[in-house]
């Protein structure tokens, strides 16, 4: 309980600087997709109190899905279509 707490007081502080926020979710994807962060874009970014925070990834025109789990990992899965 006291690891969800401090990621989420985490996220929150992130939610208040958008460029902050876009970085960290780009080095987060970018050793799971196998592209460099310049390469990465952002898509469809969510978070709320309630589940873990969500995102799509373009990447050298492929799509990923992404989550970060409380236990400090991100996961990737290229989508089968676009």
């Amino acid at each position: 309980m006291k690891i969800k707490l401090i990621f989420l007081v985490f996220m929150v502080l992130l939610m208040g600087c958008a460029t902050t926020q876009t970085e960290w979710v780009v080095k987060q994807t970018s050793p799971m997709v196998g592209c460099s962060p310049e390469n990465i874009q952002i898509q469809d970014y969510e978070f709320n109190f309630l589940q873990s925070p969500t995102w799509k990834a373009m990447c050298n025109g492929k799509l990923f899905y992404c989550v970060y789990r409380d236990n400090s990992n991100t996961y990737c899965t290229e989508a089968l279509d676009k």
